[in-house]
């Protein structure tokens, strides 16, 4: 193993995409994670498609676990469960609300036994309130949370995000809650229950759309394509594709004025503040775009960064992943896997010069290690 969780260890008892996401993370920087199925397996192993028979979605949120099939209602099984608890650092569970307390495994019962072991529980609407208990998944938080009122166009109305935000960045959230109180616990010497949930994780990010609200009481609505309160920001068409250019200061209009061909558009009174060009963003962009007609998306970005003004093609998801720039940032890696042979996988987003994070294990057959963790009954 290397990472820089090296010798941390894990019981995963998630399912879905949140709380695997979470582990998976806590197993690529170096943690040896074991993953409890229930009997057939996560409800994961049945979503999306597949190549050769492996489930493509199971496959991108369970790499660098090892898996065991466990039925918890079974005393010898669940003695299992414990042992593993009894030897960890780390539980996760995202299971309905109740279940792992109806087990006997909740973060109360286990932490009373192994107050030095971090409990992390994710849920859909956060451990408080009404609607605490009630089961979700990302697409009801991305409605419930605000994400798709602003996530759109007037013509569209709200749209979901084509990525399960919510769920992806649970998981994200979770494993800074873990790491931070993996990080405490080497002053205090216990352990803590972490919380983290589908709609703590959007509410979050609402950024200054929530802050406006907050403050002003002004209710945003759908942002489309431009950015609310940056101009230009936002997606033109070029003569033969589509690119999106950011300004964010004076000086930046100025550059975009000269490297588009249109310099007199930089003194003009409509556009020479960002408060102004957003306020007169229809009349600004019809020109832009007519301008950027003339030429190929090609073009204008080689003449844009020239221009020292940030600008990038609308990359179909195979344009970006067989980009250079993508692939120098080794976020495209190589796994090994026991019937697939050597796959592309995708890689860890954060690099470390002493530890580096690496894939040690293909995403597991279900059970796969089960006699292997019985006869050792601990890690």
């Amino acid at each position: 193993m290397s990472g820089p969780l090296k010798g941390v260890k894990v019981v995963d008892f998630t399912h879905a995409r949140a709380g695997p996401h979470c582990a998976m993370m806590l197993g690529d920087m170096g943690a040896d994670v074991i993953k409890i199925e229930r009997p057939g397996g996560e409800i994961g192993r049945l979503w999306g498609p597949t190549i050769e028979g492996e489930r493509i979605d199971f496959m991108s949120v369970n790499r660098n676990k090892r898996s065991i099939e466990l039925d918890l209602d079974r005393d010898n099984d669940k003695a299992l469960a414990w042992a593993l608890i009894g030897d960890a650092d780390v539980v996760i569970q995202n299971l309905r609300p109740g279940v792992m307390d109806a087990f006997g495994l909740g973060a109360e019962a286990v932490r009373a036994r192994h107050p030095s072991v971090i409990y992390c529980s994710a849920n859909g609407y956060g451990p408080e309130g009404p609607l605490a208990m009630e089961p979700s998944y990302d697409n009801v938080i991305q409605a419930y949370s605000g994400l798709m009122s602003v996530t759109g166009t007037t013509e569209s109305g709200p749209v979901r995000s084509g990525l399960p935000l919510a769920d992806l960045l649970t998981g994200v959230f979770a494993t800074v809650g873990i790491l931070a109180a993996l990080h405490e616990r080497e002053k205090s010497g216990l352990g803590q229950h972490v919380q983290a949930s589908l709609l703590q994780s959007l509410v979050s990010l609402m950024s200054f759309h929530g802050l406006t609200y907050l403050l002003k009481g002004t209710v945003p609505g759908v942002a489309g394509n431009h950015h609310p309160i940056m101009a230009p920001a936002g997606l033109y068409n070029a003569g033969d594709g589509q690119i999106i250019i950011q300004v964010s200061n004076d000086r930046e209009w100025k550059r975009l004025c000269e490297a588009i061909e249109l310099p007199e558009l930089a003194d003009d009174e409509r556009f020479k503040t960002n408060d102004v060009r957003a306020a007169n963003r229809i009349a600004m962009n019809k020109l832009m775009e007519a301008q950027l007609a003339k030429r190929t998306r090609a073009e204008w970005i080689v003449r844009l960064r020239a221009a020292r003004v940030p600008a990038g093609p609308v990359n179909t998801v195979g344009e970006a992943l067989d980009s250079a720039q993508v692939r120098a940032n080794d976020l495209v890696v190589e796994m090994n896997h026991p019937r697939l042979g050597t796959i592309p996988a995708l890689g860890y987003p954060v690099t470390f010069d002493r530890t580096p994070c690496d894939i040690r294990r293909a995403p597991p057959d279900v059970g796969q290690h089960t006699e292997e963790v019985r006869n050792a009954k601990t890690f």
